[in-house]
């Protein structure tokens, strides 16, 4: 019987540790952005989205910081998925690919210091405004 019970709460643990409520391929996606340095104003990019330092120290183990963000919409069925990223005017700066978003529709990153964008992946993208950019490079 103890034995039985040592399993189970095992078990309950291990689900429980598991239970991932957004795609991991958008979460990398996010990360790779927000650690990029800004544009203006020193400092990176998700401390403009409205994260803090402690935010970045739990990126993998924790989807706390997902639910913190300003600006971006996700499905709601299932394992969520990033379909919209509303960042105008924030200072933000880098090198961003928007690849790892596969269900990404709407992009407005407008007024801010993007140099380089890859979107030549983003196969559900119907609306892109990234005017007012410092861009360089986009494909």
């Amino acid at each position: 019987m103890r034995g039985t019970l040592v399993c189970f709460l095992f078990l309950l643990v291990c689900l429980s540790g598991n239970s991932q409520n957004y795609h991991k391929q958008d979460k990398t996606g996010l990360i790779k952005i927000l650690r990029q340095k800004c544009y203006l104003k020193g400092g990176y990019n998700w401390e403009r989205v409205g994260l803090a330092s402690s935010d970045t120290t739990r990126w993998q183990n924790d989807e706390g910081w997902i639910e913190k963000l300003r600006g971006v919409k996700w499905t709601d069925k299932g394992q969520k998925r990033l379909v919209a990223i509303g960042w105008r005017g924030k200072d933000l700066g880098g090198k961003w690919d928007l690849s790892e978003f596969a269900q990404l529709q709407y992009f407005e990153c407008s007024d801010n210091g993007i140099e380089e964008l890859i979107i030549d992946k983003s196969k559900s993208l119907l609306t892109l405004d990234v005017s007012n950019n410092r861009l360089k490079y986009i494909n």
